[in-house]
């Protein structure tokens, strides 16, 4: 009886590596449809909450549908991985709410969620996105230097490209005196042989 749904389940799957969210999205709520309250269903629950995160960019309603694993089969191995992921995505949406600074709020959740993409979905050139928007945004602040560091080492650790990532590093050497961004970049310069005054 659950060869059908594990059939759909593979479908859908095909679908979310391809990134096409909607028909990804119809195959697991077929799933979820016919498995109601089962270990299948709460399995097709997750990865539409793991579809809506990683193909859909939408944090808010991902977090919103791994909450629901739980309801589906409370003893199922998805009920803490969609915990885990809900968590975290819980975490960035308060970075985005919470008060004080501004700046430092703004800073912080755009790191967290250039760190989501890179490490957590595996999207490194999003990332980079991220660290670019960052920079611009908090230019002349020490947002800019973490973002313009950040997105060196991604260039130089997942895309090879030494020469890129060399010229980040020295502008944030030059041009962010005293902070720490600029002692990692004076590291990873050097680390390559650079001379760094």
């Amino acid at each position: 009886a659950e060869r059908w749904g594990r059939l759909k389940m593979r479908i859908g799957t095909a679908h979310a590596l391809g990134g096409e969210a909607k028909p990804a999205l119809e195959a697991y709520e077929d799933v979820l449809a016919h498995y109601f309250r089962q270990p299948l269903g709460a399995e097709a629950q997750y990865r539409i909450g793991y579809v809506y995160e990683t193909v859909a960019d939408d944090f808010d309603r991902a977090r919103e549908e791994y909450g629901k694993v739980r309801l589906q089969s409370p003893s199922s191995a998805f009920v803490a991985q969609a915990a885990s992921r809900e968590s975290q995505l819980q975490r960035l949406s308060q970075f985005r709410v919470a008060g004080g600074d501004s700046t430092i709020r703004l800073g912080e959740a755009a790191l967290m969620r250039a760190e989501l993409y890179l490490f957590q979905l595996d999207k490194p050139e999003r990332a980079l996105e991220e660290y670019e928007k960052l920079a611009t945004d908090l230019k002349g602040t020490p947002w800019e230097a973490k973002a313009l560091a950040a997105r060196a080492w991604v260039l130089r650790t997942k895309f090879n490209q030494r020469e890129r990532a060399d010229s980040l590093w020295w502008v944030v050497v030059r041009e962010h005196p005293e902070t720490e961004a600029q002692l990692a970049a004076r590291d990873s310069l050097e680390a390559g042989g650079a001379t760094v005054p």
